[in-house]
């Protein structure tokens, strides 16, 4: 159920750290550089999508519209912070 689908999550979690660990023995990773803009877009997102939640009512629409807010907030960050990842999209959508 449930749980065990976080149980299952967290185990990921806990072992990517441990594979990100060993390849930083080999390579040279810029934690910032690679994790910043994401979690910075996570968290605009996220605020976006509580602030929506708490102003919204309770049915399938504001479902609808928090998850697509959530979604267009997040890439348009991203976009925003990196402009190069627009034509990577772009390259591959023509794939």
């Amino acid at each position: 159920g449930v749980n065990g689908a976080g149980l299952g999550f967290a185990i990921v979690g806990a072992s990517s750290i441990f594979a990100i660990w060993k390849a930083k023995e080999s390579i040279d990773i810029n934690y910032y550089k690679t994790l910043g803009k994401p979690i910075f877009g996570s968290a605009v997102m996220g605020i976006i999508v509580f602030l929506l939640r708490n102003f919204l009512p309770v049915n399938f629409i504001s479902v609808i519209i928090i998850s697509v807010s959530g979604i267009v907030s997040y890439f348009l960050i991203l976009i925003s912070l990196e402009p190069n990842l627009l034509n990577l999209f772009k390259s591959i959508l023509k794939k």
